[in-house]
């Protein structure tokens, strides 16, 4: 589980969610790059016998997917009917289970392996959508038993870690914003009194400095109320001489 939330905070600092990256997304893309010998994944909605991919890693997953949902058999069908997890170690060798879907999904699609788990997903409205997370690899036999332990685990927990994790991101950073807020506020003030200009000069005198030297509103405004002074801007060369400007 340790695991699981530090993939997910890798991810969220990666791509926050700001971004819209939906919680399932996060779901798969943590698959791929955790589960050993992954290469694609997708989830896979359910709900009054019709069956869809809600998210995909690539394309080779939905296709895979879609082969599965028409001929109402495959790992991730019968992982949401069973409730259960479903592995096709080889799709060269699928015996009499899923021979079509191991066929179409081998030649046409380059499979070589596929696990499926049935998820523990968020509420919905109806209450009646089920779902499965779908790991496909390009070679057999790619996953061992701790990938589908795995599997398993992120299958059962993903997107309640995914909320959980997100929810301390945007925690994380509003605090941050608080913080950064209040620092700007403070340097404005210091800079209206000492220069005896509006609210509105003093943030640009900020907004100035963070220009001309390239770094962060929040940092000038730091080093404004710890040192009372605005950085001077970097030396420029005017006529051969170096001169700096002192705001």
């Amino acid at each position: 589980m340790r695991l699981l939330k530090v993939a997910f905070e890798e991810l969220w600092a990666e791509r926050p969610p700001a971004d819209g990256t939906p919680y399932p997304q996060a779901v798969a893309e943590v698959a791929v790059r955790q589960i050993g010998g992954a290469k694609w994944a997708s989830i896979t909605r359910a709900s009054a016998g019709r069956f869809w991919t809600e998210v995909a890693t690539h394309e080779t997953a939905r296709l895979a997917d879609e082969l599965q949902y028409t001929y109402a058999s495959g790992p991730c069908v019968d992982a949401i009917r069973d409730d259960s997890v479903h592995q096709l170690r080889d799709v060269h060798h699928a015996g009499r289970r899923w021979p079509d879907f191991a066929k179409r999904a081998g030649t046409d699609l380059g499979v070589g392996s596929v696990a499926s788990c049935s998820m523990v997903v968020l509420p919905v409205e109806d209450g009646q959508a089920q779902s499965s997370l779908n790991v496909y690899s390009d070679i057999p036999k790619a996953f061992d038993d701790t990938a589908m332990r795995y599997v398993e685990t992120l299958a059962r927990y993903g997107e309640f870690l995914a909320l959980v994790t997100d929810d301390r991101y945007r925690i994380h950073h509003l605090r941050q914003a608080l913080a950064s807020n209040r620092e700007i506020g403070i340097a404005i003030g210091m800079l209206m009194a000492r220069r005896r200009v509006t609210r509105e000069q003093a943030f640009d005198l900020l907004r100035i400095a963070s220009q001309h030297t390239n770094r962060k509103l929040r940092d000038i405004a730091t080093q404004v109320v710890d040192t009372g002074m605005l950085p001077s801007p970097p030396a420029r060369s005017v006529d051969g001489e170096d001169t700096t400007v002192v705001p």
